[in-house]
């Protein structure tokens, strides 16, 4: 009785164990998977900006936590404000469609905002000149729109610290097609 009760035991550790190690790689993987969407997604847009439905600078704001640009997000042929932002360990969305008067324009209080990375521990933009060859150092704040010709993002994503040993970071650079 005593060796089916130990061998019992070692089994329910065992599951435990399992059952375990599934969660983490579950965690993960879904980690990674969102890190990946991110990236795709705003690579896409960058690559794409163009001047607003109004006419404005395709760039509108450029700092550290955020940035702010003109690109046709959905692929229905209007140019769509879009803004990336970190807040609160979290990489946010924002887009905004313009109005259908003349000239468009962009209300902030129309703005749907949504959660494109989430478990951010740390991240940051940094924005370079049409004199970028990929050493020099990026531009000081403030940030003169008019000037940026590419930008570097970069973002570690920890979503359980306790399970996770080593956080997953990314970034890139990319250089504005339209600019």
């Amino acid at each position: 009785m005593g060796l089916f009760a130990g061998i019992m035991t070692l089994v329910l550790y065992f599951s435990l164990d399992i059952g375990q190690f599934a969660l983490q790689l579950r965690q993960d993987l879904q980690a990674k998977q969102d890190l990946q969407f991110a990236v795709n997604t705003m690579l896409a847009e960058f690559r794409s900006i163009s001047p607003s439905a109004n006419g404005s600078y395709p760039l509108e704001i450029a700092n550290a936590t955020s940035v702010a640009f003109y690109v046709d997000a959905d692929k229905n042929g209007s140019i769509d404000r879009v803004r990336y932002f970190f807040s609160t360990s979290t990489l946010k969305r924002g887009t905004i469609r313009p109005t259908t008067s003349t000239p468009a324009q962009y209300p902030s209080s129309t703005e749907q905002v949504s959660v494109l990375l989430p478990y951010v521990t740390a991240g940051s933009f940094w924005y370079f000149n049409a004199a970028y060859t990929g050493v020099q150092a990026s531009m000081t704040l403030p940030i003169v729109v008019q000037d940026v010709r590419a930008l570097r993002f970069a973002a570690t994503v920890d979503e359980a610290t306790t399970t996770r040993p080593v956080p997953l970071t990314t970034s890139f650079t990319v250089t504005f097609r339209n600019l």
